[in-house]
């Protein structure tokens, strides 16, 4: 076991990942895992990595289950290792949403994605929130975070076509909805 063979396994493993081929993305990335658990004791950056690896090559897989799981893991020890907004803490914050959402359990993906918006304001942060809202019957707070998605990211057109899309499935919810 050497750091340079396990972060070797992490290079392969996004290469996998990249390509779309998740089952082998798996495969190295647990390899990853288990070298780092090896060459390290306790928390450390590269073991979180090999985690959050694992538990987006699930998520992609659609195994929900093990992606929270994983990502979990990979959360707690990036708190434990980096302090206040660190990216690593929102990008796992994130993760661990994405797999919440994958569950269905919009409760605890909202949370999640506003503890990742806190730490981190990206636009795809806020299409996430909207998405989430939506599902939880809250078209009107949706549109809120997709109209500021559309200031924040003016220049994005992919972005910007998307949430076109959102918009107006949530507009059309709003207009189909009994009156409160």
């Amino acid at each position: 076991d050497h750091p340079d063979t396990a972060q070797s396994l992490i290079g392969v493993a996004n290469s996998y990942f990249a390509l779309g081929d998740y089952k082998n993305a798996l495969k190295y990335f647990s390899e990853s895992l288990e070298m780092n658990r090896n060459l390290y004791s306790g928390d450390h950056p590269d073991t979180a990595l090999s985690l959050m690896g694992i538990g987006n090559s699930y998520e992609r897989l659609g195994d929900y289950g093990n992606a929270l799981k994983f990502n979990s893991e990979s959360l707690k020890m990036k708190k434990n290792l980096f302090s206040g907004d660190h990216s690593d803490v929102a990008k796992s914050l994130n993760n661990v949403a994405n797999a919440y959402y994958g569950l269905a359990d919009y409760s605890n993906a909202l949370k999640m994605f506003m503890g990742a918006y806190e730490r981190r304001q990206t636009p795809i942060l806020l299409i996430n929130i909207g998405r989430t809202l939506q599902k939880l019957g809250r078209p009107k707070e949706a549109l809120d975070y997709y109209k500021r998605c559309q200031e924040a990211a003016k220049t994005d057109t992919d972005l910007q076509e998307k949430l076109a899309v959102y918009i107006a499935e949530t507009k059309a919810l709003i207009h189909d909805a009994p009156p409160e």
